[in-house]
């Protein structure tokens, strides 16, 4: 949005209360910075900060309130900039009072003597925690040694603790304290470039160590701490590319080993960059003695997860690393026998069912599918179910298999009806004597149980199957008995050439009952039902009819009227 026309980007209702916050003096203090930044402070509940960023043009750029409103806009940031469009209206910006101020403020203290501005930082600084926390920011410096990773964790401990309320760090506050981190992580990229490799991973360790820590004790929800966690690791990964000296990538690779020791990375989903980078250097630095003892710890600790489903899936993980690792180190027959020895794990069998095929086994790869079929029946996995049924109805399709075919596919029809696909294939592999009968036993299997109190009216399953069967009479019917207008207009299509009277009163009747609820966006629905009645064959007069009629019972609804002189039909 531009300055200029703030009040049509604004919603109204935010619009009208950041005009009051301005018509009652609530901006206390507006000052434009030398990078064309403006910040206000805003009263309210309590004192706001507003910070807006507006070019040369009078684009705004980008602009933030530390209320807590979660909306796109608040009011403060709304009276902002009536405050803003004012001082611009007021004159140049040498003449605005605003600069007078900052020209005043930067004056004195250019002209203050140092002692007595010592001074008064001292004293403030005694008094304002987060002042405190700035100059410690700003003004400390790293020990003169190699790795600084101490001294860069406890600044940035100092960024969490400044913005952090009894412990916690809410959504709107983290935005704040993630843009300080996120200064500190650049300065890594900066280091990188100038080939300073050790303050860059002093940079990186700390921001992955500390952010993992800090994520557990503040509202992440836009994924900003996650991300400088999963960047650090990117960085430290940048890092490992340079020419660096063996003395840095061993202290790197304990640091990454040390790291996957600590399980929260993994509870908070930041652990998809670590793992890989530790691998990786594992390989690189012939340290794989070191990641085959961690994945055979991590595979001692499985009992203790709870379900089934988690044991299975981290035994998977580890084990399928284990064999990455032999496979790098040619111990292919290892892999094979870790592949048997886990061959209950899904993706393991999926791994052996396919060698089986390439190698055009198709009997044995068979009996291991019926086997993944009856342990994730067992275990309830619907899903893995459907996907080793899939496979067997590939490999019968490439065998030719009428009699398999037409199993597997029915089956798989009446598991997963959305899935015409499946009724498809069914179909090709019936005789077209016997599909009709055929067909009707499928119905029925996606027939709504009328007896049910619960049971739906209308079946999209099965009204793809009228269609896709011709089944007209039987779409009608069902669309008939479900007495809703969205259904109607939605089958419309299949159904005008032979049933357009029929539709035509089923239009009537949806439109009627819709026209006793009240509001614009109901009014606009039913100019659209009506638009859609109209094309039917003779449905242009029934449409206006009833259009008359629903103003003459309605007459005191103006914006009815309104929304239906867009029909243009008088």
């Amino acid at each position: 949005m531009n300055i200029s026309d703030f009040r049509n980007e604004i919603p109204q209702i935010i619009l009208e209360r950041g005009e009051d916050y301005f018509d009652n003096d609530l901006v206390l203090d507006l000052t434009r910075m030398d990078d064309g930044k403006w910040i206000a402070e805003v009263e309210g509940s309590s004192d706001y900060t507003v910070d807006i960023a507006i070019d040369s043009n009078g684009q705004v750029n980008s602009y933030y309130c530390n209320c807590p409103y979660d909306g796109a806009i608040c009011k403060h940031v709304a009276a902002a900039m009536y405050a803003i469009e004012d001082r611009l209206g007021c004159g140049s910006e040498d003449e605005t009072s605003g600069n007078h101020q900052q020209a005043s403020w930067q004056t004195m203290i250019e002209e203050a003597g140092e002692k007595e501005l010592r001074e008064f930082v001292l004293d403030y600084a005694a008094e304002n925690k987060a002042f405190r926390h700035d100059v410690q920011i700003r003004f400390s410096k790293p020990e003169n040694r190699q790795i600084n990773t101490a001294y860069y964790q406890n600044l940035i401990n100092l960024v969490f603790d400044k913005y952090s309320n009894r412990g916690y760090i809410d959504y709107r506050t983290g935005w704040s304290v993630m843009s300080e981190i996120d200064d500190i992580v650049e300065k890594c990229s900066q280091f990188i470039s100038s080939e300073n490799y050790n303050e860059a991973f002093s940079i990186a360790s700390a921001v992955a160590v500390e952010c993992v820590k800090a994520i557990q004790e503040m509202d992440d929800s836009d994924g900003q701490c996650g991300g400088a966690i999963c960047e650090a690791f990117e960085l430290v990964g940048t890092i490992l590319e340079k020419p660096i000296d063996n003395d840095l990538k061993n202290t790197i690779h304990n640091w990454l080993y040390q790291q996957m020791q600590n399980p929260d990375y993994s509870d908070y989903s930041v652990d998809d960059n670590l793992e890989p980078l530790f691998f990786q250097e594992s390989i690189k630095m012939g340290k794989l003695d070191r990641a085959y003892d961690f994945i055979e710890q991590q595979i001692k600790n499985i009992n203790e997860k709870k379900s089934d489903w988690l044991k299975n899936h981290y035994l998977t993980k580890w084990v399928k690393q284990k064999m990455e690792l032999l496979k790098h180190e040619g111990k292919m027959a290892e892999v094979e026998k870790i592949i048997d020895d886990n061959i209950n794990l899904d993706e393991l069998r999926q791994m052996r069912v396919a060698q089986l095929l390439e190698d055009e086994a198709i009997d044995k790869a068979i009996v291991l599918i019926k086997e993944g079929i009856k342990i994730a029946e067992s275990e309830k996995l619907g899903g893995v179910v459907h996907e080793w049924k899939k496979k067997l109805l590939e490999i019968y399709q490439k065998e030719n298999n009428t009699e398999m075919i037409k199993e597997i596919s029915k089956n798989l029809f009446i598991e997963n009806p959305s899935k015409l696909s499946y009724f498809k294939i069914y179909k090709g592999v019936i005789p077209s004597n016997t599909w009709p009968k055929a067909c009707q036993e499928l119905v029925s299997y996606l027939k709504p149980d009328v007896k049910s109190f619960n049971s739906e009216r209308f079946s999209s399953n099965l009204a793809q199957v009228y269609i896709e069967e011709k089944m007209w009479q039987e779409l009608y019917e069902m669309v008939h008995q479900s007495k809703n207008i969205q259904t109607v207009i939605q089958y419309t299509k299949h159904l005008k050439q032979l049933y357009a009277d029929e539709l035509i009163e089923l239009y009537k009747e949806g439109i009627e009952k819709h026209a006793r609820h009240t509001g614009r966006n109901i009014y606009q629905q039913l100019v659209s039902y009506l638009k859609n009645m109209a094309q039917l064959q003779g449905g242009l007069p029934e449409a206006k009819k009833l259009k008359n009629q629903l103003l003459e019972t309605y007459k005191m609804r103006r914006a009815m009227i309104d929304e239906f002189r867009k029909l243009n039909w008088d």
